[in-house]
């Protein structure tokens, strides 16, 4: 088959500097399975790119059987101007999307577009349902597969030959591009460069493959058994911290052969999880403390302290909480559940029915109602049509009064309107009961508003009242109070024995709750591992061999004259081990090469050895400079650790890149002078100051969806007026303009911010 795949504008005011791998890679996919693949590169070749669709028309010079596009949620508009003249010169041409926007925006791409299929995760892997699902009538989403394991898998090298290699190999990249938020132009000679990946998904958050998982469809199942499969889980709603059931979008196997650890319990459990796996540390609230819930990370708990976990009380298979779990909400009041082989005991899904009200299930009874007709108590009552009063109506259906009309019986019985009000001496109720000081207070509170006869007297001179309960009491009390919550699903808490190493690896697992940043597993609180929108779509951490990584590396040097190599990895110096080892090997090379990095992988042994290897800077986004802002940012590193960070790099590397966020969640004016503070301190002029942007996708977005009533309105389109497509489009490139202002501060403040920041932290 004939495959053209189109690679689209990306910041247009900018030279082109940044080889599209993504495409690259399906480029070699294709041709690896024997299509005959074609790009056309709208980003690489700006001038001939526009005139490439009708020249391919009229010269009939190529004629696809499929088109496909990718890009990311930035390039929306590009993409959709793309589509409309694919449509043009090929109307019946299957048009395929792929890459981060499918996986963020699919379901407004095939609304508001001509494409007829998305693909979300590793498109590689899943060249054969590309091909199939291109025949299909109707508009799909495919995927994503079980990630590739490009440890173990052989991944051909992106298909370099089919791009405008020269214009990319000649606009630096990294280091050698100052003006690369400007225009892109170099500045005096330059080496040739390229960029690469090395490693792909995000190295944090993976479970043990027996961890179990409360599914409201198969009870607790083990999370392996449950790849492939969207159950409804037991999550914790983040704004009301209310337990409940929600659909897991993903659960997938991360990779191989992984680092555990495994925390023990006082109550005889425990979970298995790698050593970064976070949970949220309980302290609970007393007389001297509040309540308060932190996150850690599993390797960093103590001895002694408490997670929050998900105890049942009960029994599971009540039929009551086995609907709730089918449902993923709460019985509403009146709704009633109907066994359908009239089995009690038997409270599978399948045997459940639920009626709206007790009239309908009472059609399934005929029996049961007869039997309460005849034995029904108010029909043995004389005229009792008659004799039954709004009150007695209420009395015998059985009707609970509620909290307001308690509260007017009591107040009718307060004071003056007491029949027992001011009556002392021999007429008073209480007369001749000796109480000391302490118990006659609490006599008071106790029987304020009641009619005292000589009946109550009894009751009160023989009574328990002041004395201290028994432990037989106790128990008893403790007893009763379990038989209350049978049914209800109740947050306890875990206190930690100990945490050991496990010696042997094994397989981990992750799971995606759209929505949720937390879900339960072996009913303790975990992390969601959608970590962030740059995490391939959850496809979960890998690593190439660093002897592959070598081999492309010397392959660019040989046949492009590659001088430099630039990995654009968002988590390329995280696996110290791999790190070290790449390093060794590639060691000896005149080429240099630089990465991105997390500033909490980061020491001086590391560093250390990718200096000496021809590492030349190690690019980090610190985003803040403000503790506070960096816990809610999710970013796992503090400031103090920035300050050990920063003088390390200088010390090791000649190139420093920087960059900074204004307008985070709970940012303040306070906030954004401790990041101007901190850089004035450290010396550190910014390359850029982004504001944040809730990308699809992310835990931001999910989060505003989920806690802003406005922007929940401006996603839905309630009012007509803005609408998400246009709010799409309208998204800059790196948070270079306010999409949506996430503080609350207002775009004005948060332009103020900004400009401040810059002027204050600009070299002079």
């Amino acid at each position: 088959m004939n495959i053209l795949l189109i690679n689209p504008l990306v910041r247009k005011w900018a030279l082109p500097n940044c080889f599209p791998t993504g495409l690259g890679y399906m480029a070699s996919a294709f041709t690896m399975a024997g299509h005959n693949v074609q790009v056309l590169d709208f980003n690489g070749d700006r001038e001939f790119a526009p005139l490439a669709f009708h020249f391919y028309r009229e010269k009939n010079i190529y004629s696809p059987d499929i088109i496909g596009i990718g890009g990311i949620v930035t390039q929306y508009k590009e993409i959709k101007g793309i589509v409309e003249s694919c449509r043009q010169y090929w109307p019946n041409v299957p048009i395929i999307c792929g890459g981060p926007i499918a996986g963020s925006i699919s379901g407004l791409l095939l609304e508001k577009t001509e494409i007829n299929v998305c693909v979300q995760g590793e498109g590689e892997s899943q060249i054969e349902n590309i091909i199939c699902s291109s025949h299909a009538i109707n508009k799909i989403t495919i995927g994503p597969e079980e990630p590739i394991d490009i440890s173990r898998q052989f991944l051909p090298w992106p298909s370099y030959s089919l791009f405008p290699m020269e214009e990319y190999i000649r606009n630096p990249i990294g280091p050698y591009n100052p003006n690369k938020w400007i225009d892109g132009k170099p500045q005096g000679d330059v080496p040739k460069s390229m960029n690469m990946i090395a490693t792909r998904g995000c190295l944090y958050n993976c479970l043990h493959g027996n961890s179990l998982i409360d599914t409201a469809e198969f009870g607790k199942k083990q999370i392996k058994d449950l790849v492939g499969k969207t159950p409804k889980v037991l999550t914790r709603d983040p704004k009301t911290r209310k337990v409940v059931y929600a659909r897991a979008s993903k659960i997938w196997k991360t990779r191989k052969d992984a680092e555990l650890v495994r925390i023990h319990f006082t109550d005889g459990t425990y979970i298995d999880c790698t050593p970064d796996h976070r949970f949220i540390a309980l302290q609970y609230k007393n007389q001297f403390q509040l309540r308060k819930e932190w996150e850690v990370e599993g390797q960093d708990l103590k001895t002694g302290q408490s997670v929050v976990a998900c105890k049942y009380p009960g029994q599971l298979i009540a039929p009551r909480v086995m609907m709730e779990r089918i449902l993923g909400r709460k019985l509403k009041k009146g709704e009633c559940i109907h066994h359908i082989d009239r089995n009690k005991k038997n409270n599978s899904p399948d045997n459940l029915m639920l009626f709206k009200s007790h009239k309908e299930h009472i059609s399934f009874h005929p029996e049961l109602s007869d039997r309460m007709k005849e034995d029904n108590p108010v029909f043995k009552i004389p005229n009792f049509k008659k004799v039954l009063s709004d009150r007695a109506k209420k009395t015998f259906t059985g009707r609970s009064k509620s909290l307001e009309e308690r509260e007017r019986i009591r107040q009718a019985k307060l004071g003056e309107k007491n029949p027992n009000y001011g009556k002392k001496g021999k007429d008073s109720p209480l007369f001749g009961i000796k109480r000391s000081d302490e118990v006659k207070l609490k006599i008071s509170k106790k029987m304020k508003g009641r009619i005292i006869d000589g009946e109550w007297r009894k009751k009160i001179s023989e009574g328990n009242l002041g004395k201290k309960r028994t432990e037989e009491q106790k128990n008893n009390y403790r007893l009763a109070s379990k038989k209350r919550k049978t049914k209800r699903v109740e947050i306890a808490n875990h206190k930690v024995s100990y945490i050991e190493k496990l010696p042997e690896r094994e397989d981990v697992y992750c799971m995606e709750v759209p929505g949720y940043d937390w879900f339960f597993a072996n009913d303790i609180l975990v992390h969601n591992c959608l970590f962030c929108y740059h995490n391939f779509q959850g496809q979960g951490y890998r690593k190439r061999s660093y002897n592959d990584v070598i081999m492309e590396m010397d392959f660019l040097g040989f046949q492009y004259e590659i001088e430099y190599i630039h990995f654009t990895d968002d988590a390329f110096a995280v696996d110290k081990k791999w790190v070290k080892d790449f390093c060794c090997a590639f060691k000896g090379r005149k080429m240099k090469w630089s990465c991105t990095g997390r500033a909490n992988a980061l020491d001086e042994d590391l560093v250390s050895t990718m200096a000496d290897s021809g590492c030349i800077g190690i690019w980090v986004g610190l985003e803040s400079g403000s503790d506070e802002i960096l816990k809610r940012m999710d970013k796992k590193v503090t400031v103090e650790k920035y300050r050990e960070v920063v003088p390390l790099l200088r010390k090791y590397f000649k190139y420093e890149d920087y960059t900074f966020i204004v307008g985070s969640l709970g940012e303040t004016t306070r906030t954004v002078t401790q990041s101007i503070d901190f850089c004035k301190e450290m010396g550190i002029t910014p390359s850029a100051i982004f504001y944040m942007t809730p990308y699809p996708g992310t835990p931001l977005f999910n989060l505003l969806m989920n806690d802003n009533r406005n922007f929940r309105r401006m996603v839905n389109d309630i009012d007509g007026q803005w609408g998400y497509e246009k709010w799409i489009e309208s998204l800059g490139e790196q948070g270079k303009h306010i999409a949506w202002d996430c503080s609350g501060a207002g775009e004005e403040r948060l332009k103020e911010w900004k400009e401040k920041f810059f002027n204050e932290t600009k070299k002079v």
